[in-house]
């Protein structure tokens, strides 16, 4: 299974990427970064399709980030 993630950090920037395992990449991210949070993510079978998913929300104004995860996590909570 692989996972196109967005987290939300400290700051209130967005990272966007692909991993295998959000718990791994959630500790490793979030290590120097206590506010840091997966606030969105979606899985999928092959990381052909997460990638091709990654890039589509890299290309996504601010905005419409907000938008996506607001449907689904409106409170921005931690999902992991």
């Amino acid at each position: 299974m692989f996972y196109t993630y967005i987290m939300l950090t400290g700051r209130k920037d967005y990272q966007i990427g692909v991993t295998t395992s959000l718990v791994h990449r959630k500790k490793i991210l979030c290590s120097h970064d206590p506010g840091c949070r997966v606030v969105y993510y979606e899985e999928y079978e092959t990381s052909e399709e997460a990638t091709r998913r990654e890039n589509m929300l890299l290309e996504l104004p601010q905005s419409l980030l907000k938008e996506l995860i607001d449907e689904t996590n409106p409170m921005r909570v931690n999902l992991i």
